[in-house]
């Protein structure tokens, strides 16, 4: 694997190994050992050495958000940085108490995929599947399954995320979250058993799938992936002091309830717009759908959370430019569409295209088709112009989500 992948692998690493520093096994405790002082004085309760002042209470759910607008920054050495942030509360609404640690992982490349049937099982620390998928849907073994990244095969290895319960079935399509309790949706694989149909991970289940009754874990109502993080995208805890702001692998702090954290991805034609609703047409990644972004985040062994809305999403008000920018009559019409950072050709950015006829005196008809962009970033649109007398004239609007470019259409 070429030296971005090892150093994928060091930050994957280095999170795992804050979480098991912090529990012992794959679930960080939430801050206390199991043995604690507690004491309560005017309203503040010290527990473990950790101050929780009133109306802070202890976690109860975990929800990972961004902001839509200005939420990428470019800091112009080759890579884009997007604002994440992780709300923790307890039962009665109240926030958690500050300095809480969460801690958050993030994959970006589904090594292999399936449902728990009925002739599957995940119970204890062994996860079986007669019949594991990869991204495409094609049948894979464990011991088998690969993505190529770096031109290199990348096989599932020890330390490799298993994210289970996401879907009601496997469907690649359908990426709606639920059905595995919290404590049972994060995992990582261990170097015990890695075989055609089963694979171990570093802590037990709490429960067992399918369930021995058909509701709620019945057959084919859990599902599961594992991944890693391959193409370059890394995570890390943002810490604010009076001396600046620095960047910490894999975890981050409450304030107010909130702790703060930096996705960092590649901004280049190879991996920009990864994951942005393209998963089924993006070419530059094999198996095809393969490259797809999970965040997953533990403050406890049953506080957790996972998120799949992320991609490598190129920075807004980019440019369009459509050439010729001009035509007589019928032919094609190349736009490219760059992004408002570093001006990247983005691959996989619907191009919609729209024809206004403004004089017509001879029967002027235009349509231009509208699709998306190559890997390289650059759409080829036909325009097609029947009928018209000397004068009739239309315009044709191509338009991407921030960006827009005309082409003029006369006939001499």
């Amino acid at each position: 694997m070429g030296q971005s992948g090892n150093l994928n692998k060091v930050v994957l690493a280095s999170s795992l190994a804050l979480v098991l520093s912090a529990c012992g096994t794959d679930t960080p405790s939430g801050g206390a050992s199991q043995t604690t002082t507690t004491t309560t004085t005017g309203g503040t309760t010290t527990t473990g050495g950790v101050t929780v002042t009133a109306g802070s209470s202890a976690a109860h759910t975990a929800v990972i958000t961004y902001p839509t607008l200005n939420a990428t920054q470019d800091d112009s050495w080759g890579h884009y940085r997007r604002k994440v942030a992780v709300l923790v509360n307890g039962q009665d609404g109240g926030h958690v108490a500050d300095g809480t640690p969460v801690y958050l992982s993030v994959i970006d490349s589904i090594i292999a995929t399936g449902t728990i049937d009925a002739t599957d099982s995940i119970s204890g620390a062994v996860l079986s599947d007669t019949a594991p998928v990869d991204a495409t849907g094609a049948a894979v073994q464990f011991d088998g399954a690969y993505v190529i990244r770096n031109s290199a095969y990348r096989f599932i290895e020890q330390g490799d995320m298993v994210l289970a319960g996401l879907r009601p079935t496997y469907d690649p399509s359908d990426t709606s979250l639920g059905l595995a309790p919290e404590e049972d949706k994060i995992r990582y694989i261990g170097d015990a058993v890695i075989n055609n149909n089963d694979v171990t991970v570093t802590s037990a289940y709490t429960n067992a799938y399918p369930a021995a009754v058909s509701e709620p874990y019945g057959p084919g109502e859990t599902d599961y992936v594992i991944g890693a993080s391959l193409l370059g995208v890394s995570i890390a805890g943002v810490t604010e002091t009076d001396a600046g702001t620095s960047l910490t692998p894999g975890v981050a702090y409450t304030k107010d309830g909130v702790a703060q954290f930096r996705l960092t991805y590649p901004a280049n034609s190879s991996t920009i717009s990864t994951n942005c609703g393209n998963s089924s047409i993006d070419a530059r990644i094999s198996p095809l759908g393969s490259a797809r972004v999970y965040l997953a985040a533990r403050v406890s062994d049953t506080v957790t959370a996972v998120d799949d809305r992320f991609c490598f999403e190129p920075i807004n008000n980019g440019s369009l430019v459509a050439r010729p920018a001009s035509l007589s009559a019928s032919g094609f019409v190349t736009v490219e569409v760059r992004d408002g950072g570093n001006g990247i050709l983005v691959p996989y950015r619907f191009v919609g295209a729209s024809v206004d006829v403004t004089t017509n005196t001879g029967g002027l008809s235009v349509t231009a088709t509208s699709g998306y962009t190559t890997g390289s970033g650059f759409y080829a649109s036909t325009i097609t112009v029947t009928g018209g007398a000397s004068g009739d004239a239309a315009t044709v609007k191509f338009e991407t989500l921030d960006a827009a470019a005309v082409v003029n259409i006369k006939i001499p």
